[in-house]
């Protein structure tokens, strides 16, 4: 038996749980481009209430921070992506106290992941919210002027 085969199905293991993890990233980050175009055509009047919060009232500048912010914490998940590809092959006892903080920082990926989709997912919803209120506001604006 080959003393390199416990090593190989544990890279594999790591290849397949990097690729499926950079998979749901570029989802991530195609879900980001689309709210960040939407956001920066919403007026500069705009506001809406978060989903997450009621009393929190959202305006554009708002909602495109929220998104900057995201983008950020997004820029750090692909950090540890990569510096996790860099070092793929190197056997665990080779790896040195940096890379073993970045193998942990992959470990709570999925859950990060999961915290930034729901997030995703409230800030859409915010602003499918607040764009239908701000139109339903001109439609009534529009009805008493006739």
């Amino acid at each position: 038996m080959n003393l390199s085969t416990p090593l190989r199905a544990e890279s594999e293991s790591l290849e397949f749980k990097l690729s499926r993890l950079a998979k749901a990233e570029v989802g991530v980050v195609a879900r980001l481009a689309s709210l960040r175009e939407a956001a920066e055509k919403l007026p500069d009047a705009w506001t809406g209430q978060s989903n997450g919060n009621r009393s929190e009232i959202l305006t554009k500048p708002k909602v495109i921070e929220k998104i900057s912010g995201l983008e950020i914490e997004t820029a750090d998940r692909w950090n540890t992506l990569l510096n996790n590809l860099a070092f793929m092959k190197t056997s665990r006892e080779q790896l040195d106290e940096r890379v073993m903080l970045w193998r942990q920082d992959l470990e709570k990926l999925d859950g990060k992941q999961r915290e930034v989709n729901g997030e995703l997912d409230r800030l859409h919803g915010s602003l499918k919210d607040g764009i239908l209120l701000n139109l339903a506001r001109k439609i009534q604006l529009s009805d008493s002027t006739n």
